[in-house]
């Protein structure tokens, strides 16, 4: 009875440690609507970036 009675003691910490190893993981996880704004502002810096090279590219040219 008292091996029966650590087995399962055993088993539910094994268990408990699981799932907060499983919690863990999710939470560090971005999932796909935290990837796809971090895509989007990677290509929104870029964009703007692009832009205002552009812009100041132009305005050199004009005063040289």
């Amino acid at each position: 009875m008292l091996e029966d009675r650590r087995e399962h003691e055993r088993l539910r910490a094994e268990a408990a440690e699981a799932a907060r190893l499983a919690a863990e993981a999710e939470a560090n996880d971005p999932g796909l609507f935290g990837r796809l704004g971090e895509g989007l502002a990677r290509s929104t810096a870029k964009l703007t970036e692009g832009i205002a090279a552009l812009g100041r590219r132009k305005l050199d040219d004009a005063y040289a």
